[in-house]
């Protein structure tokens, strides 16, 4: 797989942010860092044509109600009411193909505490929060809002006075069809605000009742709200109400670890809220914690999420597990640059843009956190704005220099603590979608007739129609009386038990079919499964899967490999190394060539790097040797990859040996697992193949050209 040498469309600037501190003047910092731009400057169609993906315009005002600024409303929000506001078909919003926009909302000096909702036109004002503010405070907030089919989005007045109101775009989603939405890993899903965290109603079925001092708790979010059970993450607006004492709220991926970055800071007695990005469980559920010294109560609003699987299109996103960059004061107008890229399984390259949290703790007097590429100032961006004492959480989507690298600037007149924190990223560019190859389990009830034969060329011959050029022939184990393999996964019925020479024959007549392809491989494959090896030992099996099997099928036209399942494990049948190690030195003493097509079980995958051993006793380095690592010019690995997950172990075991491994592409088996009795899951094969790409990406490990998807079906 290789990526396309094209620029992303353009810099990816602010895209979520949210805050509830207090400031001066908010509408003219933010003017001074990113201008105005004029709202005739209008494109027809979306930038890009990923479902779901974010195109970055130029920072513009939209609306202000004190000037009547986009041509939108001039005139407060009166208390209690509602107005709307044109978006698309402003200041490089199109006027068509824009399913949501990313926005930032100023309250300017209001006369009333209250809050704000934003939503889609033409629809009922939700129950849902999207900025808070406190009488007499300028206030700034962000959200995503999905807008009308004439691209215009409401905002609500909940306080009891009239409050004027700054709006400014960031950038827009394109749409997104129940279709795209489903098959566009990455993708953003707008949803009408829906509130699943609500400790006071004990709302989604979630917690009810005050959240005590220093205490968390899990609440579920996938299949509530609009959002699917399997959503890789959510975009929503955390609430905090009430709160008997200052101090912070963190939202995170349950059965992780706790982020050290406060989602949302708030002070004693005054309710705030931010935007807010969080990877789901492979449950749906997420932590919730209050940080401070008394209670509060929490709410959550959900605006948004991304469908899962391996993101693979330009301007679509992935999320990793919360990892913190930067945690230290920065003194008055210092800057700052941090390196986001291979930090936290975010890839070394091909990325735009890190969805991240940028805290400000404790500032010594009022300003704004300026971030930017790092090495260019000009394309600087507002990250937050605090007031003196008051602490900020921002969420926020930062473009990177090529560099992987950011620059954060303390734009105020004393020394502020900054932390900074990723969760996520989005690609620079497309990951071209491989053309994948069919792979196969034979299953088949053999009649040793010229039926099978023929069945087998034909089978060949569908796979070459098909383009396939990596194909492993999935046999079984080898039988213990030294006659041939047992087909997998079937009766112990003699028409399931296949004699070496006429599996030989019958790969010949699957190669008669499939023609002469000297770039293809064929590999043909067995696995450890245990039978008796004492009585037929590793060292002979491996010996004459090479001997009798492999070598008569040498020089036919098209390279044909061994390829052997090798795991610590074969259903409830724990295996040696040692017999794995003996049958592999054994096959490949006779000079063939094999692929390693196992997975690697038990083997660690929270992070590249981390320490620790694999199932029933084996070792990442024993799983790097027999994967290839020691002997890369005749072992090749093709190892399996259902999920993400199993593509993190790999970097693990293949730095964990020092780096050799000879990757040639991914194995899944979604065709396998959708067959009439099958209950397991599995990546398709183009996700397999981006979510190991992505993984030895992160690991600075080299991404061979020529990488191969394939994936096993079930031939009866």
């Amino acid at each position: 797989m290789t990526f396309r040498n094209r620029s992303f469309t353009a810099a990816l600037a602010l895209i979520l942010g949210a805050s509830a501190a207090a400031f001066t003047d908010v509408a003219l910092s933010i003017d001074s860092v990113a201008q105005a731009a004029p709202v005739h400057s209008v494109v027809a169609g979306p930038a890009t044509s990923t479902p779901g993906g974010y195109v970055a315009v130029t920072p513009f005002k939209v609306a202000d109600t004190r000037t009547g600024a986009g041509r939108n409303r001039k005139g407060a929000l009166p208390a209690k009411k509602a107005a709307s506001f044109q978006i698309t078909a402003r200041g490089g919003v199109p006027r068509s193909g824009v399913g949501a926009v990313s926005v930032r909302v100023v309250v300017v000096s209001p006369k009333k505490s209250g809050s704000l909702t934003l939503y889609r036109s033409l629809t009922p004002a939700p129950i849902a929060y999207s900025v808070q503010f406190d009488a007499g405070q300028q206030t700034y907030g962000a959200t995503v809002v999905r807008l009308s089919s004439t691209g215009r989005l409401a905002i609500m007045n909940h306080s009891t006075a009239a409050v004027q109101i700054a709006l400014y775009v960031d950038g827009y989603f394109t749409k997104t069809s129940a279709a795209a939405a489903a098959s566009t890993p990455g993708a953003f899903v707008p949803v009408t605000p829906k509130r699943v965290v609500d400790t006071r109603t004990g709302a989604g079925g979630n917690k009810r009742g005050r959240v005590n001092a220093k205490s968390q708790f899990t609440a579920q979010i996938g299949g509530k709200a609009s959002v699917p059970a399997s959503a890789a993450a959510i975009v929503g607006v955390l609430s905090v109400m009430s709160p008997a004492k200052s101090g912070g709220a963190v939202a995170w991926q349950s059965a992780t670890t706790r982020p050290s970055t406060p989602s949302v800071q708030f002070a004693a007695a005054k309710n705030a809220g931010a935007m807010v990005v969080i990877p789901l469980a492979s449950n749906g559920r997420i932590g919730l914690r209050n940080d401070s010294a008394g209670k509060v109560s929490l709410v959550l609003d959900v605006v948004g999420y991304y469908v899962p699987g391996a993101s693979t299109q330009q301007a679509s996103a992935s999320f990793v597990v919360a990892t913190t960059v930067l945690n230290k004061g920065i003194k008055a107008n210092r800057k700052v640059t941090v390196r986001v890229s291979s930090a936290g399984r975010i890839p070394v390259s091909n990325v735009a843009a890190v969805a991240a949290v940028v805290g400000v703790t404790s500032p010594g007097g009022a300003g704004t956190v300026l971030a930017y590429p790092d090495g260019k100032p000009k394309a600087a961006v507002t990250a937050s704005q605090f007031g003196k004492g008051s602490g900020v959480s921002t969420a926020l989507l930062l473009p990177v220099s090529s560099t992987g690298r950011i620059t954060l600037q303390n734009k105020s007149h004393a020394t502020s603590h900054l932390t900074l924190t990723v969760v996520g990223y989005v690609l620079k560019n497309t990951v071209l979608d491989p053309v994948y190859s069919k792979s196969h389990y034979i299953r088949r009830a053999m009649t040793y007739t010229n039926d099978d034969l023929i069945w087998m060329q034909n089978l060949g011959m569908a796979d070459v129609a098909s383009g396939s050029n990596l194909i492993v022939l999935h046999i079984g184990v080898q039988l213990s009386d030294k006659s041939g393999a047992w087909l997998s996964a079937m009766p112990d019925d003699p028409k399931y038990k296949i004699p070496y020479a006429w599996l030989v024959d019958l790969v010949k007549a699957y190669l008669v079919g499939f023609g002469p392809h000297p770039n293809a491989v064929v590999a043909v494959a067995t696995n450890n499964s245990n039978a008796n090896w004492t009585g037929y030992t590793a060292a002979q099996r491996g010996a004459d899967w090479w001997g009798q099997v492999i070598a008569p099928l040498q020089g036919l036209g098209t390279p044909v490999y061994g390829a052997d399942d090798i795991e610590s494990a074969w259903g409830s049948t724990v295996e040696k190394y040692s017999d794995a190690l003996d049958w592999e030195s054994a096959y490949l003493a006779g000079g063939g060539r094999l692929v390693y097509t196992g997975s690697a079980n038990g083997c660690p995958y929270k992070s590249i790097g981390q320490p620790g051993g694999c199932n029933n006793g084996w070792t990442k380095l024993e799983y790097y040797r027999l994967a290839g690592g020691n002997d890369p010019s005749h072992v090749f690995a093709l190892p399996q990859i259902y999920n993400n997950n199993l593509a993190i172990q790999w970097p693990n075991i293949d730095l964990a040996g020092g780096g050799q491994i000879n990757f040639l592409g991914a194995l899944t088996e979604a065709a396998a697992c959708s067959s009439p009795g099958q209950s397991c899951g599995s990546f398709s094969p183009q996700a397999g193949l981006a979510a190991l790409t992505l993984q030895l990406i992160a690991a600075a490990i080299p991404v061979p050209d020529g990488l191969r998807a394939t994936d096993l079906d079930i031939q009866k």
